[in-house]
């Protein structure tokens, strides 16, 4: 039917767009148009309530499964995270770099230093031999040690 309607218009010299603004012009399918968009309208801002609704939920479920995982952790680590057990001069406000001024201060790394080279004895370099030759006699008796 609008087929054979849609020839006539062409067969008149109209084209398809002439044709559209014509019905335009004449007001035809504004009822029908106006319906269209009143029902449309109202759907789409229900859809959005029901989005926004299904979002808050979303939002809502995945903040408890996070609550539930740490508290989780937190039983089988033994109760206490890190912060809480108060990691000592970083929660001070001392950065790692400050910590390890702080440690050398009061002389921990120094004295355990100082006790190997005691043990180790400097003697092989007094008596004349390069840093490699020392290596090679402390890796031989090293393995000699193990030997034994």
């Amino acid at each position: 039917m609008k087929k054979e309607e849609g020839r006539t218009n062409i067969e008149e010299g109209r084209t398809n767009i002439e044709e559209g603004s014509m019905k335009k012009e004449e007001g035809w399918g504004d009822e029908k148009k106006g319906k269209k968009d009143e029902k449309r309208k109202g759907g789409r801002k229900e859809n959005k309530e029901r989005r926004k609704k299904r979002r808050k939920e979303r939002r809502k479920e995945r903040k408890e499964r996070r609550k539930e995982r740490k508290e989780g952790r937190k039983e089988r680590k033994g109760g206490k995270t890190k912060r809480e057990e108060g990691k000592t001069k970083r929660e001070e406000g001392k950065t790692k770099r400050e910590e390890g001024v702080t440690k050398r201060e009061e002389g921990r790394k120094d004295e355990k230093r100082n006790e190997r080279r005691k043990e180790e004895g400097k003697t092989k370099r007094e008596e004349g031999k390069t840093k490699r030759e020392e290596g090679r006699t402390k890796r031989k008796e090293g393995r000699k040690k193990r030997k034994e």
